[in-house]
């Protein structure tokens, strides 16, 4: 994993390409990369909002925004980036994910539990998320969130 002085290095190289070329994408996207990697969620939005303003359908960005807000728990923001995403993705689960997460967090047990669902009929099964996801549907299901 990189040291802290990587990351600041890294930094500082992307900002000063930056400053000659702000609206280099590259940059932009390396520079959401580290902010995410070292956990600066809040400092991360800008450039990845930057990118989604000169590329709307970036949709590798607009999905690393959607989970940025989550973390940041802005989840209107975050239920506006995913449900853009499913309308044009509508298989991929990672999105119900998200989308029932907010809704989980937001104690709307009837938004959990239809994409928690969404989520079971798109998403491998054997996995430990969908484990978790079965067993956190049965919670919801149950009322014993």
């Amino acid at each position: 994993m990189p040291s802290a002085q990587g990351y600041s290095n890294a930094l500082t190289a992307i900002d000063q390409a930056l400053q000659i070329q702000p609206t280099n994408l590259n940059a932009l996207y390396f520079k959401s990369s580290v902010l995410l990697q070292t956990g600066a969620f809040d400092k991360a939005v800008a450039p990845l909002t930057q990118i989604l303003t000169l590329q709307a359908t970036n949709y590798d960005v607009l999905f690393k925004r959607a989970v940025t807000y989550v973390h940041l728990e802005n989840y209107a923001a975050a239920k506006m980036d995913y449900e853009v995403l499913v309308k044009v993705f509508p298989k991929v689960y990672q999105i119900y994910y998200g989308l029932a997460e907010i809704a989980y967090k937001q104690k709307d047990n009837p938004g959990a539990i239809k994409n928690y669902e969404l989520y079971l009929t798109n998403a491998p099964p054997d996995t430990e998320e969908a484990k978790f996801v079965v067993t956190r549907l049965k919670e919801l299901k149950n009322g014993t969130q």
